[in-house]
């Protein structure tokens, strides 16, 4: 059921005042669930934005800079798709266990 309402979920992770903010663009309704994918975009952010950076150096040719997106924007979907696997994992085991 959870990863039923992130089908349609959609945010983004930007840099803010030093810290990494998740904006909610289409909510799933639950904030449990909002938080648990932010928190996972969140931590996959944290080790490729200074590499998104990179590809903004002078010097760096567009073909270059595409190729170089392209490479983080895949370890970013593969590392948010295992984060929120696992904090998905979590959130049902919280809510069972708050059921029993």
């Amino acid at each position: 059921m959870i990863a039923r309402k992130l089908q349609d979920w959609r945010a983004s992770v930007r840099m803010k005042k030093g810290k990494y903010v998740c904006a909610v663009t289409r909510s799933t309704g639950d904030p449990e669930i909002d938080g648990v994918a932010c928190e996972a975009m969140r931590v996959c952010a944290i080790p490729a934005m200074p590499r998104y950076t990179a590809t903004r150096a002078k010097g760096v040719d567009a073909a270059t800079r595409q190729r170089l997106i392209e490479a983080i924007n895949g370890e970013m979907a593969t590392c948010v798709r295992d984060q929120r696997h696992q904090l998905i994992g979590e959130l049902a085991d919280r809510r069972a266990g708050a059921v029993q």
